[in-house]
């Protein structure tokens, strides 16, 4: 089962697991590619974080429901995302489709819900802090920051190609990215071990230009078993379900990255007051296509879904900036 933008879709947003100022660009880009029937935010309108994202939520017709941020009811908003869901389950059959933007864990019974109904689950969530078990049960995941990296249009730095806007995704990259992911999983999870089906969810959130199919291989499995010749990564005493690696299990950074933060503080006689600086000024340093990106804005959120930098983008989106995470 695919999703189908002629059929309707239902959204149920967790303001306070997603609250990116950039709310209207996400929300459009959904829009883009859905037919909306029913569309919800959850939140606590009186934290600052939620209210200032009101208007956007007005503005393309949410209906907004108060979850107060009361101690003793801290889990007010899950419960509430969970009976609406429902709800819209068996009241409005006629939709198919459920976006969901959280990665909270607390929300798996919904899911659950949704499937024996042969419902189409997207889930919209911050790899930072999503719970990959939660997220492995939809049929499609992606990270928020995708979805403006896709909808706002690019501040021209020294990285843009305007004639060749596809990434350069190689086998290296793709090995490396395992290797990483699997790590990561090791390192969430404190074991020694992790599931097959949660590396390929996380590497599709760390990077989105991950497919094994346009790198060639028949499926996720030709992938991995490949992947065991090129990088550290092995099947967990021949069961090709789980993943293990073969000597240290630190998790090693992509050569990428550790280059971004070195140019960054090459720099820091120019960065403002905040600590950012202009995506142009470090593009010109750091040579993104060298690295499988045509465009430094792509790096810089993928560096950013990392937890080792922030970015920031005007509300045109033509101006963007970024610092390192402290």
């Amino acid at each position: 089962m695919e999703h189908k933008i002629n059929e309707s879709t239902a959204i149920l947003w967790d303001v306070e697991n997603i609250h990116p100022k950039q709310t209207g660009s996400i929300i459009e880009k959904i829009e883009d590619s859905s037919r909306i029937a029913y569309a919800i935010a959850f939140g606590d309108w009186n934290r600052k974080e939620c209210n200032s994202l009101c208007e956007e939520f007005a503005k393309h017709n949410f209906e907004m429901i108060h979850t107060p941020h009361i101690e003793k009811l801290k889990n007010t908003a899950d419960i509430s995302l969970v009976t609406h869901g429902i709800n819209i389950l068996y009241h409005y059959p006629n939709i198919e489709n459920f976006i969901l933007l959280t990665g909270d864990a607390d929300f798996r019974p919904l899911l659950s819900e949704l499937r024996k109904a042969g419902k189409y689950i997207k889930i919209i969530c911050d790899n930072q802090s999503a719970s990959i078990d939660f997220v492995s049960m939809a049929d499609e995941s992606i990270d928020y920051r995708d979805l403006i990296e896709e909808s706002i249009p690019n501040e021209k730095d020294e990285s843009d190609d305007e004639n060749d806007d596809i990434e350069t995704f190689t086998k290296e990259k793709a090995f490396a990215l395992l290797e990483e992911t699997v790590g990561r999983l090791l390192e969430e999870q404190k074991t020694n071990n992790v599931l097959s089906g949660q590396v390929k969810v996380k590497m599709k959130l760390l990077d989105s230009s991950f497919d094994e199919k346009k790198l060639g291989y028949s499926s996720w499995q030709s992938f991995i078993k490949d992947a065991q010749n090129h990088s550290n990564v092995r099947f967990e005493n021949g069961d090709n379900s789980k993943l293990k690696f073969e000597g240290s299990t630190s998790t090693k950074l992509p050569v990428v990255f550790v280059k971004l933060i070195e140019v960054l503080n090459t720099l820091k006689s120019d960065w403002d007051d905040d600590g950012y600086i202009s995506f142009s000024s470090v593009a010109q340093k750091l040579n993104a296509k060298k690295y499988g990106y045509n465009r430094f804005k792509k790096l810089a959120i993928d560096a950013e879904k990392r937890g080792i930098v922030k970015v920031h983008a005007s509300s045109s989106g033509r101006t963007w900036k970024i610092a390192i995470k402290s």
